[in-house]
């Protein structure tokens, strides 16, 4: 929805991304802190909780990558057959540039959605 109110979507080549809606939205950084500190509570409170891990990789994502990365291999640590863990970490790598890491990790979701 973020994405949409912004124009993308519209087919006016425009390309929004959580990183863009971070970095020039006070209000978009700030819900992204909330959930950033929601999920570590959750992970503070039951840290084998994969899906809070794969939580965190999604609020982490707009802001650093890298951590994202992080959470969601610990999900997948945690928990190999969580399919949204699968899929964020391809379209983080997909985002970056990294294709044939993301074509691995669409790979291994298609063997746990299955």
């Amino acid at each position: 929805l973020l994405c949409a109110s912004l124009g993308e979507g519209s087919g006016g080549g425009t390309k929004t991304t959580t990183m863009s809606l971070a970095e020039n939205s006070k209000e978009v950084k700030s819900l992204f802190q909330r959930s950033i500190d929601a999920f570590l509570q959750s992970i503070d409170a039951n840290p084998t909780f994969a899906t809070a891990w794969c939580g965190l990789g999604c609020a982490l994502m707009a802001t650093d990558p890298l951590l994202a990365q992080h959470a969601f291999c610990r999900a997948l640590q945690l928990d190999k057959s969580l399919p949204d863990a699968w899929a964020n970490l391809g379209l983080l790598y997909a985002e970056y540039g990294n294709g044939e890491a993301a074509v691995e990790a669409m790979d291994a979701l298609t063997q746990v959605a299955d």
